[in-house]
């Protein structure tokens, strides 16, 4: 993978936050196209944020590319534009944690700071036998001297938390792991004891929330209304058509968009999607239409602010835009598929 042949902490840095979200096949595409668009860290730092959420689409959990865009622009601001060496300064960055610290510092550094992610977790805890849960702090307390006194002692951080990291994606997976060929089977707690199956100590997740959202697609003169999310939130600041969250799953136009605009505008497609996030399962529903009125325009609604920002999730205005500029806007992933969709 090209983030294990270089040095640059920034490239490294961005590999990181992309790779906590996406596995590592699917993660290469995204890590080249945002290092291509944003080679150094200045060039991250001066972008607009739109750029920047535009260069992230696909990946989800879009606050980690805002504080992405504040950690450049606090090295810029702060650090003379130099990713910072110190391991504290590092943990200081914006969306900046443990892990992502401590693999800066040992892979670009060589510094022994020992790294634990998700794939350590589950081997170090199948190894040492521990039984506090995966998720609870009070694990990586119990567990982070042990795995920092091995790092101490290699001689080598950077190749001990890459093969730490590699042993738990590769060898100690969380299904079916392959402890014959594990380099620590003879020492292993769970092994040894024939208790393999009972590590790690993990509970069971919750059943996801569901979330009805409908959209409106509609078209007026060749070009498409989209709406900005709130700043906060999920989606916080993406476009998208306009939305409408609904207590069930109706299979007929919102009754709020039904009663203002059903004289006004002509369905011409539905489509249904259903989205997974990571506590919400999505179940949405997108009207494509087209503004038929002669009389009356959408912007006459708007101007008398009774168009779709008072039936929407956002209270932002309306903007219309060509396809063409649509598809240069931030969107999420959901939304890029509707567009995929657009009848022509």
């Amino acid at each position: 993978m090209p983030w294990r042949e270089t040095r640059n902490p920034y490239h490294i840095w961005i590999s990181e936050i992309i790779l906590q979200q996406t596995r590592v096949e699917q993660g290469r595409e995204f890590y080249l196209r945002f290092i291509d668009e944003f080679p150094k860290i200045l060039d991250l730092a001066t972008a607009s944020e739109e750029a920047v959420l535009k260069a992230w689409q696909g990946l989800g959990y879009y606050s980690r590319a805002r504080n992405l865009h504040k950690a450049a622009q606090q090295i810029v601001q702060e650090m003379g534009g130099e990713f910072p060496h110190d391991y504290d300064q590092i943990r200081s960055l914006p969306g900046i944690g443990d892990y992502t610290a401590a693999a800066i510092a040992s892979f670009a550094y060589s510094q022994p700071k020992a790294a634990l992610d998700g794939n350590v977790k589950r081997w170090s805890s199948r190894f040492f036998g521990i039984q506090t849960e995966l998720s609870k702090p009070a694990f990586s307390k119990e567990v982070l001297p042990l795995l920092q006194v091995g790092i101490e002692n290699s001689g080598d951080p950077y190749s001990f938390n890459q093969a730490s990291i590699e042993l738990g994606s590769q060898i100690c997976t969380p299904q079916s792991p392959r402890c014959e060929s594990c380099p620590l089977q003879t020492d292993c707690f769970a092994y040894t004891h024939g208790r393999v199956s009972e590590f790690p100590k993990v509970t069971p997740k919750k059943a996801p929330q569901i979330w009805n959202l409908h959209f409106l697609a509609l078209r007026w003169k060749n070009e498409w209304c989209i709406m900005q999310r709130p700043a906060k939130g999920i989606w916080a600041s993406l476009y998208e058509f306009p939305s409408l969250s609904c207590d069930t799953p109706e299979q007929s136009l919102p009754d709020a968009w039904a009663e203002a605009l059903s004289s006004s505008i002509k369905v011409l497609e539905h489509r249904q999607s259903t989205h997974l996030l990571s506590h919400k399962k999505v179940q949405a529903q997108c009207w494509y239409a087209e503004w038929i009125d002669p009389v009356i325009s959408p912007l006459d609604l708007q101007k008398e602010g009774r168009f779709l920002q008072n039936m929407s999730d956002s209270n932002n205005s309306e903007v219309w835009i060509s396809l063409s500029e649509l598809r240069r806007v931030p969107v999420h992933r959901l939304m890029d598929s509707f567009i995929d969709a657009l009848p022509t």
